[in-house]
């Protein structure tokens, strides 16, 4: 009859134990490394890809942040073929092949399912490629022929424009939202789907985009170059999201928001980061084996001893209850085509979290994600220990979070909610 309260006390060591180890909330995923990193992309869906070299031959990690992974290998010659990934597809260009019409695949992953092949698809056949750099797309074909011409195809692979860079180009980048980056030897520019041409106030030899910024030379620019945020070392990548910039500084991944710096984990290795609409990750390669670490803006945050927000005027019919992972479009796509989804009164797309707003039909709902206490989509150590600190009163929750830290919905909080979320953050 005595065992009971010694296994509560059990648990709840074992839990603050895990909240001790670790103070910086992030998911971490550990797998063995489809090759040398080229570099990393955000796709659609909360999932990300990693492009790699192994044996000369293009290969692409996909994963999310539940820890399903799948490599898949092109079975495209590296040292033939310039890449180039948007909108969810990886493209490659063998533009050193002879032949006048030269090849050009693609690697979906828009409908992509977790351990399904992604054959190879050719893109073009007749069309006169002989480039000496990569192409990119943003949703139109650019790439360069005899070494400065830029070419502008539409996505039908018609003409629309062509325009002449001033120097060689080595590389071109797309931005999510239209128009590409001619990394020159003597310049940057910054070209739109028409053929203009704006030139940027620096150069560089690696440019990254990050979010709606650019990031070079250790530094955040907006669209055409101007300097918004300069305090981070050089990395491979880096993320933004509105007016937060997360870089790295001295080993150790850092967020700048509003002029102030907060430190995070340390990074052993050399780092490639990226980012999707709210969630950034952070990749590093050590002995054959790839480390990733995703983490929000919210995880840098100090921790509150208020609710995260004043849910109570929202009744049990008007909660709804996803489940981890769940993403706005996603949820359009398998039950609600017309709803409309907001975050802090702005418009929303990404991964669905706690307190996140649903207006269907004129009628406002609250996403709950079980566990989710903090409200950025991800159940982590950052939630068991919102949990830990309303079972020791140190932290009142109301409404939809309530909700989502009362695990097996008896209208408490207490230790078995927090054990629950504890064996969460396990499987994470």
């Amino acid at each position: 009859m005595k065992a009971r309260p010694l296994v509560s006390a059990l648990l709840a060591f074992l839990i603050m134990l895990t909240l001790f180890l670790s103070a910086f909330a992030e998911t971490r995923l550990s797998f063995s490394s489809g090759g040398e990193i080229v570099g990393v992309f955000p796709l659609q869906d909360e999932y990300f890809g990693i492009l790699g070299i192994e044996n000369n031959t293009y290969t692409i990690t996909i994963l999310d942040e539940s820890g399903h992974i799948s490599c898949i290998n092109t079975n495209i010659d590296s040292y033939d073929a310039s890449y180039s990934c948007f909108g969810g597809s990886f493209y490659f260009y063998e533009s050193l092949c002879e032949a006048h019409d030269a090849p050009f695949y693609f690697v979906s992953v828009s409908e992509f399912r977790f351990g399904e092949d992604l054959p190879r698809k050719k893109v073009i056949n007749n069309a006169e490629f002989r480039g000496e750099t990569p192409c990119a797309f943003d949703g139109n074909c650019y790439y360069i022929t005899n070494v400065t011409k830029l070419n502008i195809y539409n996505s039908r692979m018609q003409p629309i424009s062509e325009c002449r860079l001033d120097s060689p180009c080595s590389r071109i980048l797309a931005r999510p939202d239209g128009g590409v980056y001619c990394l020159c030897s003597g310049n940057t520019v910054y070209v739109d789907e028409y053929g203009d041409m704006t030139e940027l106030p620096f150069h560089t030899d690696e440019l990254y985009i990050a979010g709606d910024k650019i990031f070079a030379n250790g530094t955040f620019y907006d669209k055409y170059g101007h300097t918004v945020c300069d305090v981070h070392d050089p990395s491979n990548g880096a993320a933004a999201f509105g007016s937060t910039y997360i870089g790295v500084r001295n080993g150790r991944l850092t967020r700048v928001f509003d002029g102030t710096e907060t430190e995070g984990f340390e990074i052993s290795g050399d780092p490639f980061i990226t980012c999707s609409t709210d969630t950034a990750v952070c990749f590093t390669q050590n002995d054959g084996f790839i480390e990733a670490v995703f983490f929000t803006p919210d995880d840098f945050k100090e921790k509150s001893s208020e609710s995260p927000a004043d849910t109570t005027n929202y009744p049990t019919d008007r909660m709804l209850i996803v489940e981890q992972g769940m993403t706005a479009h996603r949820l359009r796509t398998e039950k609600y085509p017309n709803a409309e989804f907001t975050k802090n009164g702005e418009p929303y797309s990404g991964k669905l979290g706690t307190g996140i707003i649903m207006t269907l039909e004129n009628t406002d709902y609250i996403i709950i994600v079980k566990g989710d206490i903090t409200g950025n989509g991800n159940i982590n150590n950052s939630d068991l220990e919102a949990a830990e600190n309303v079972l020791f009163g140190k932290l009142t929750l109301e409404g939809a979070y309530f909700t989502a830290a009362d695990m097996n919905n008896d209208d408490i909080i207490d230790l078995k909610d927090v054990y629950r979320i504890y064996k969460i953050t396990l499987k994470n």
